[in-house]
Order: C-alpha cells, then sequence, then structure tokens
C-alpha cells in the first residue's frame, strides 16, 4: 500500500470515529450521493459491455443494500469514496472492514462484489476470479449476478480455464439475455472459443 492509500485509510479511520461519537442520527443514508464513477488504471482495451461494469455503482434496487446504522454507513460509505478514486487496495481494506464489522447487513452483498470489482480493476486475474466466484456462490440472486458472471468468464479465460470462462459467460447469455452484460459475454465467448472435440477411443489392439 502506497502513501497515498494509506492516508486514505487514516482519514477514513477518522472519519468512523467523528462519526461514532458525533451522533448524527438524523442523517440521510448516503447523505454525500452516488460516488463518482471509479478510476479505472487499466490499459487494456474495454468494450461498451465491460465498461456498463464499471459504472455500475448500486443495484437497480438500492434502498435493498442500504446500511443499517450511522456508523456502518459512514465506513461503507468511506469504502464508496476511496473506491471511486481509483485506491484499490484501500477500498478492498475499507470494504473487508466493513464485512467484519457488519457481517449480518444485507450491504455485505455489495461490499464482496467491490472487494472483487476492485481486483478486476487492478488487473488481477486470480484474484479477481476467486472474489467473483465467492460472490456468486454466497448471493445466487443478487441483481450483480450477471455482472459477477461476466467478469467471473473473462477472468477465467485470462488464465486459460476455457471450460470455466464458458460455464460463466454461457449463463449470463442463457439466464440475462436482455441485460447490458450478454452482448459482452457474447464478445469474450467467441473469443474463448468452441471446446476441443473428445478425442476417439483408442482403437483395441
Amino acid at each position: 500500500m502506497d502513501r497515498k492509500e494509506l492516508l486514505a485509510v487514516l482519514i477514513l479511520v477518522a472519519l468512523v470515529a467523528i462519526a461514532a461519537t458525533a451522533r448524527l442520527s438524523s442523517m440521510a443514508p448516503f447523505a454525500f450521493g452516488r460516488p463518482r464513477t471509479p478510476k479505472r488504471t487499466s490499459r487494456r482495451p474495454i468494450n461498451e459491455a465491460d465498461a456498463g461494469v464499471i459504472r455500475l455503482i448500486w443495484p437497480q434496487h438500492r434502498e435493498h443494500y442500504r446500511p443499517k446504522g450511522l456508523e456502518a454507513v459512514t465506513l461503507f460509505d468511506a469504502g464508496e469514496r476511496i473506491f471511486a478514486e481509483g485506491l484499490f487496495d484501500a477500498a478492498i481494506a475499507t470494504y473487508a472492514h466493513f464485512l467484519e464489522e457488519h457481517p449480518r447487513q444485507r450491504a455485505c452483498e455489495i461490499a464482496r462484489f467491490r472487494i472483487a470489482h476492485c481486483h478486476s480493476l487492478a488487473e488481477r486475474d486470480a484474484e479477481a476470479a476467486a472474489h467473483y466466484d465467492a460472490f456468486l456462490k454466497l448471493h445466487p440472486h443478487n441483481e450483480l449476478r450477471p455482472a459477477a458472471l461476466l467478469w467471473s468468464g473473462v477472468h477465467h479465460a485470462r488464465l486459460g480455464q476455457a471450460t470455466l470462462a464458458r460455464r460463466r459467460l454461457t449463463e449470463v447469455i442463457d439466464k440475462f439475455p436482455d441485460s447490458v452484460f450478454a452482448a459482452g459475454a457474447r464478445d469474450h465467448l467467441a473469443k474463448v472459443g468452441p471446446p476441443e472435440p473428445p478425442k476417439p477411443p483408442k482403437p483395441n489392439p
């Protein structure tokens, strides 16, 4: 973690401490509004479907995932802002801390997706694939499932895991054909290519 990210974490700790003692109970959740689109440091080309994943900050039914309680709201909002600034390691640490402190909140679903998303934007294929797969297993009905499937497939493809990549991308196409992620799934599935035909059985001697 570099000095800029360390400073962001220290500021986060200060924000949480201030919020916990100020008793600003009348503050509405997410009073500071929706965070900006996260900065992207990747040099890889990105298509429109992939860009949709980056732009997607909240699920469609946003109110279902609001943290409960001032400390939880402040901590999660800090993670969103750090994430939007492109400080991915600091954001991962913040969301992980949220998961530890508030494990029963529905916002944990979004925090887990954000951790995977941070690894995606930092181009850590193995870590991103593992975290997306964990998200898919833990939250099979979350609105972000098609996004997680797409990016899981992309990262598995980059890791040379073609079979798993096809499975993830095919699920996007079959189960979410009208989503913004379906076009990206088709594009990446074409790049992965069809499975190899089975080898013919060896002739009997």
